[in-house]
C-alpha cells in the first residue's frame, strides 16, 4: 500500500513537472503589448501603453460557453479565416470585458465608421478580443471573413493593472477589480473606462504558472 502511494506521488510530481514545461514552451514567449512601467507596487503597476491593434467579438456571457464562443471566433480569424487565407502568430493576453456606463471619458477607439464608449468595442455587452502582432497595422491585417470580428486601433494610454493567478473566472475576477480600484482611489488616479480581464494563458495551462491581470485605464492624478 505504502509503495503504491509513493509510485502514485512520484507518477503524479513527472507529470505536473511535464505539464508545467510544456506551459512555459508553448506560452511562456508570446508577444505581448508593448508599455512602459511608471510605478509599481508589489501586484499593482501603473503603465503607458503603445498602441495596439485588437480584433474582437461579441459574447452573449462570460461564463464558459461564451468564453469558449468567443475564443473559436478569433481562433479562426488569426488561424486563416480571413482574406487571403492568412496564418497570424498568437499573442497575449487574450482580452474580456463587460461594457459598463461608466460617468467619464473613455480611451480613443479608431476604425472603419466605428467609435465606441468601450475600451474594446461592446458598450452593454460581453466582448473578447485578441491583441494583433506589433509589427502589423490596420492596413497591414488580414480582412476577416466573419462579420463577428472587428478590427480596431486602440489608444489606451495611462493603465493601472494588478496581476494575479489561478484561473480568471468572473467573481474572481470581480474580486481583484474592487481591490485595483481601491489602490487607484488611494493613488488619487481618476478611471477612464471599464475594467478588463486579460488572460496571458491558454485554458489547458499548468493552473500555477497561470498569470491574469485586471487592466483599468486611468488619468492623471488629481490635483491636491
Amino acid at each position: 500500500m505504502n509503495d503504491m502511494v509513493i509510485w502514485v506521488g512520484l507518477g503524479s510530481l513527472v507529470l505536473g513537472g511535464a505539464w508545467y514545461g510544456v506551459t512555459e514552451m508553448t506560452q511562456g514567449n508570446l508577444e505581448e503589448p508593448k508599455f512602459r512601467q511608471i510605478q509599481s507596487e508589489g501586484d499593482f503597476e501603473l503603465r503607458q501603453y503603445e498602441s495596439i491593434v485588437l480584433a474582437s467579438t461579441p459574447m452573449k456571457t462570460d461564463e464558459r460557453s461564451g468564453m469558449n464562443g468567443g475564443f473559436r471566433v478569433l481562433a479562426r480569424y488569426i488561424f486563416g479565416g480571413n482574406k487571403p487565407a492568412e496564418s497570424l502568430p498568437m499573442t497575449a493576453p487574450v482580452l474580456t470585458q463587460k461594457g459598463e456606463s461608466l460617468p467619464m471619458t473613455v480611451p480613443v477607439l479608431s476604425g472603419p465608421s466605428m467609435e465606441a464608449p468601450s475600451v474594446v468595442n461592446s458598450p452593454g455587452g460581453m466582448t473578447m478580443a485578441f491583441v494583433m502582432p506589433g509589427d502589423r497595422d490596420m492596413a497591414s491585417l488580414p480582412q476577416p471573413l466573419s462579420p463577428k470580428v472587428q478590427i480596431n486601433e486602440v489608444s489606451w494610454g495611462l493603465v493601472a493593472s494588478l496581476r494575479y493567478g489561478g484561473y480568471a473566472k468572473p467573481e474572481r475576477f470581480k474580486a481583484e477589480t474592487q481591490r485595483l480600484r481601491t489602490w487607484i482611489k488611494q493613488q488619487g488616479w481618476i478611471e477612464r473606462g471599464p475594467a478588463m480581464n486579460a488572460q496571458y494563458n491558454s485554458p489547458w495551462a499548468f493552473p500555477l504558472s497561470r498569470r491574469n491581470e485586471v487592466l483599468i485605464p486611468v488619468s492623471s492624478p488629481t490635483p491636491k
